[in-house]
């Protein structure tokens, strides 16, 4: 019983954790288009096409998870996701061009697209009943309190260290972090073929 409430715990915090660390890159990215477009020598209206393209890659990934979540497990489309805003955040840090950033950044639309729907599946399937809405208003909590705290930080990092600190010092951790414990705390589902029978059949129905 312990052990339980113990995985309860670790899996409630990994999922705050999780919404905190989803939107630090795109605070960053609309905080300093300026100090972007300066850096690639480019202007700041072309700058914002990173947050374009972030937008367009969710919209389309929206679609394709809507597939994917009927064949995998909520956890390993949870930690793609991640996975996603990791790379993103490392290479946005790094790139050298503004069109490997562009690249690298738009990554981040997956990460976007996945966060929350999984996370509330996530919820769903491994969070007593009783408990779940408490879990789901701590899980959204993380995603506003991102922005209560993150933008000022991002402002700071990127005045005393630089805009790419932003990336590679703050989004960047956070998001291997919530990778890492995603992979710890998630319990894993085998998913059997009536299931999946099932959930297309709801999804054609839709």
């Amino acid at each position: 019983m312990e052990t339980t409430q113990s995985s309860n715990k670790l899996l409630v915090f990994s999922l705050i954790v999780s919404s905190f660390a989803t939107y630090p890159s795109l605070f960053a990215t609309s905080l300093l288009l300026k100090e972007i477009s300066q850096a690639f020598n480019t202007t700041i209206g072309t700058a914002g096409l990173l947050s374009s393209s972030a937008s367009t890659v969710s919209l389309v990934f929206a679609l394709i998870l809507s597939v994917l979540s009927v064949r995998y497990s909520s956890k390993l489309l949870f930690i793609l996701g991640f996975s996603a805003i990791t790379i993103s955040s490392l290479g946005s840090g790094l790139a050298t061009s503004f069109q490997t950033m562009l690249m690298f950044y738009g990554l981040m639309g997956i990460g976007i697209a996945i966060t929350a729907p999984m996370g509330f599946t996530i919820i769903a399937e491994h969070i007593p009943q009783e408990k779940r809405s408490n879990v789901m208003g701590y899980f959204i909590a993380g995603f506003t309190l991102s922005g209560v705290i993150g933008l000022p930080l991002t402002g700071y990092i990127s005045d005393h260290f630089g805009w790419r600190m932003a990336y590679l010092g703050y989004a960047l951790p956070l998001a291997l972090c919530a990778t890492v414990l995603s992979w710890i705390s998630i319990p894993s589902i085998r998913r059997n073929n009536a299931a999946v029978e099932g959930e297309v059949r709801i999804l054609e129905i839709s």
